[in-house]
C-alpha cells in the first residue's frame, strides 16, 4: 500500500485514483464547453468584423471584469448544488 490504509483498512491509494474520475470529467467538461463557446464568438467577431466585433468585445470586458470566483459562487447559488451545475458555474 504505496499511502497506506485509513482507520478503517481501505487503500487510500485506489481512493484517490477513484476520487480523480470525477475531477478529470469536470476539467475535461468545462476545457471542452469554454473551447466551443470561444470558438464560435471568436469567428462570429472575425467574420463580421466592425460593430459586431465592438459589441462582443465590449461583453467580452463586461465579463472579465467581474472578480470570477464571485460569479461562480452565485451562479452556483442560484443554480443550486450539483455536478452540471457546478460545470456551467
Amino acid at each position: 500500500h504505496w499511502f497506506g490504509t485509513d482507520k478503517l483498512g481501505r487503500d487510500v491509494l485506489s481512493r484517490i485514483i477513484y476520487g480523480t474520475q470525477l475531477s478529470l470529467f469536470m476539467g475535461v467538461s468545462i476545457v471542452v464547453i469554454m473551447v466551443s463557446i470561444g470558438t464560435i464568438i471568436g469567428a462570429i467577431a472575425g467574420y463580421f468584423g466592425g460593430k459586431v466585433e465592438m459589441v462582443l468585445m465590449r461583453l467580452a470586458d463586461i465579463m472579465l471584469s467581474f472578480p470570477g470566483i464571485v460569479l461562480a459562487i452565485a451562479i452556483a447559488g442560484i443554480l443550486g448544488g450539483s455536478i452540471v451545475n457546478t460545470i456551467l458555474a
